[in-house]
């Protein structure tokens, strides 16, 4: 089965970066971009609308350790590439003053077109979080 991982510096300690995974303003703010609801309890259900209104994708919270490993288990969507029975993860680390993001999107059925949409999607989304997380105010 093939995944996306990608790892990446941010240049802000992991407490910062933290509300940007885990809050419906930091979510919100580089992933969905429209409606945003996300619970933060593990076990909770989050759904985001993407600003088309097109795509939407609503996961399970599967795992949260403040600062350090966030877990999502998308339950359904209407993404390309075959969401449903996929994992993501962002795990968090410091490394030197910033955070050392590595993050995982794992499970995809096949290689295919919409599975290469999803990765370059991804690529994009997480350049968006590192931007929004280096320019916003501690």
């Amino acid at each position: 089965m093939p995944d996306i991982l990608h790892s990446f510096l941010i240049d802000a300690p992991p407490e910062r970066v933290w509300p940007a995974l885990t809050s419906n303003e930091g979510v919100g703010g580089w992933w969905s971009i429209g409606h945003t609801q996300l619970d933060g309890d593990p076990g909770s259900l989050g759904a985001f609308l993407f600003r088309s209104r097109a795509v939407s994708i609503r996961i399970q919270v599967t795992a949260l350790q403040p600062h350090d490993h966030v877990g999502w288990r998308p339950i359904e969507a209407n993404a390309p590439g075959g969401w449903t029975g996929t994992t993501i993860s962002f795990d968090l680390r410091s490394e030197g003053d910033g955070t050392r993001l590595d993050f995982a999107h794992r499970g995809f059925a096949e290689d295919n077109e919409g599975y290469r949409l999803v990765t370059g999607g991804w690529a994009q989304y997480l350049q968006n979080l590192k931007e929004q997380v280096e320019t916003t105010s501690p």
